[in-house]
């Protein structure tokens, strides 16, 4: 969950790994024909192509896109090649069945993770045509949007998610987090936050408990409630000790708070998710701050 400054996107030197040619062959459109798409013409032909098969393919994606979103302590270069794999899944699960509504909105997804704001528009206007009525599709498109800043567009796309599906802890945490970039003291989000942590508190949603956790305590932390925002960071701490979002929020209380052990909680962060640019920008401030005190 991006908070700004809680979770770094991959930046330049990963979009420098995503090599353009690679894009180029990777993330064309699949209607544009097989001649683009390497061996999946083959496959097309081939009787393996089971439901099952296509359902194999977009769980392998899926997966894929989890491990470079969130693998603890892996270089950026190990998470391109994990994102490049899952657009490979992706691109074939496409291929083995173009009705497939999920394969799509996931792809669009992960190219929402690199950056790729256009391609991602245009897999998730594919899949809103297969079906209209999927809420995916809608939080999906509401968090390209956020990243592209066009934040009342990011919820009015994200309310109709919610609509769509109010038993979905996801939607409840991707509509605050726009209402929080928008504010971040808005009461509404924290009170979205905690409709997930009440959809979640079964254990059958760990990433939306996780985020809705940590994000309540970012919130604290805005409106200088910092007993709470510590409390909250280490709750999360607790509940997914592999995830850097609790630690950068403990540093950045830290930091605040003019106390040089926030130098050890960015570590641990960067410990988790090495090589980010970000997290050495943190740490320098870290630093900075210290010395003055």
């Amino acid at each position: 969950m991006n908070h700004g400054y809680a979770v770094p996107k991959l930046l330049n030197k990963l979009r420098t790994a995503l090599s353009a040619t690679y894009l180029l062959v990777l993330f064309v459109g699949v209607s544009e024909g097989s001649s683009k798409l390497g061996n999946a013409q083959v496959m097309s032909n081939e009787p393996s192509l089971t439901a099952s098969f296509c359902d194999t393919l977009l769980d392998e994606a899926e997966k894929l896109l989890s491990k470079g979103m969130y693998e603890r302590g892996i270089s950026l270069e190990k998470r391109s090649a994990h994102f490049l794999a899952a657009a490979e899944k992706y691109r074939k699960a496409i291929q083995c069945n173009p009705t497939n509504r999920a394969a799509y909105t996931g792809f669009a997804d992960l190219l929402r993770e690199v950056g790729e704001y256009d391609s991602a528009h245009e897999k998730i206007r594919e899949a809103i045509k297969i079906d209209p009525t999927y809420s995916e599709n809608y939080r999906v498109m509401g968090k390209i949007l956020r990243e592209q800043g066009k934040l009342k567009d990011s919820e009015t796309a994200l309310r109709k998610a919610l609509l769509i599906d109010q038993k979905n802890a996801k939607n409840y945490a991707s509509l605050a987090f726009t209402l929080y970039e928008m504010d971040n003291t808005s009461k509404e989000a924290e009170s979205l936050y905690r409709k997930a942590l009440e959809l979640t508190k079964d254990g059958n949603n760990k990433q939306a408990r996780y985020d809705a956790i940590v994000s309540i305590a970012f919130i604290h932390l805005k409106r200088g409630n910092y007993e709470d925002a510590k409390q909250g960071f280490i709750e999360g701490m607790k509940f997914n000790d592999d995830i850097p979002d609790a630690y950068t929020g403990m540093a950045m209380l830290k930091i605040e708070m003019k106390d040089k052990t926030a130098i050890d909680d960015i570590n641990k962060a960067m410990e988790r998710f090495p090589g980010s640019d970000f997290y050495m920008s943190i740490l320098k401030t870290a630093r900075e701050l210290i010395s003055e005190k």
